[in-house]
């Protein structure tokens, strides 16, 4: 399978986080992340649209004032937002926060323009989350 090098590029290189797969010349893992915020009892989404085909291999989350009861999905949508995958759905965030990364044992291809949906449900009580997601890619 090979070893993982990590690599930060820097905002001149458009500010991502990427791993090299050794033994897979030209196969990089490429984590394409933002941020966003989801107020109380509501369900939040967030795309983010692919300017390149790319073969999506997981997601992450971590989220900032979670409460027990909050949950996401993710999901990959056509040009049209028509879901064409659901990839994770109803995934519980657990008490620290986070969810475990979600690897799919085989990759999707994902064309040009498609997206990759966030849909993120506050319950509870407390403050608007603060959610940070990451796709991973590979390039």
């Amino acid at each position: 399978m090979g070893v993982v090098h990590n690599e930060w590029l820097g905002p001149e290189q458009g500010g991502r986080y990427v791993q090299h797969l050794s033994g897979t010349p030209g196969r990089k893992l490429v984590h394409r992340g933002y941020q966003f915020s989801a107020p109380i009892g509501t369900k939040t989404g967030n795309s983010y649209t692919f300017a390149q085909a790319r073969d999506l291999q997981g997601a992450g989350l971590e989220v900032y004032n979670s409460q027990p009861g909050d949950y996401v999905e993710f999901a990959v949508l056509d040009g049209s937002n028509n879901i064409v995958h659901q990839f994770a759905e109803t995934v519980y965030v657990g008490p620290d926060g986070k969810i475990e990364p979600i690897i799919a044992a085989q990759a999707s291809s994902i064309p040009v323009g498609y997206k990759a949906r966030v849909e993120y449900t506050a319950t509870g009580s407390g403050s608007t989350r603060t959610v940070n997601v990451w796709f991973r890619t590979a390039a």
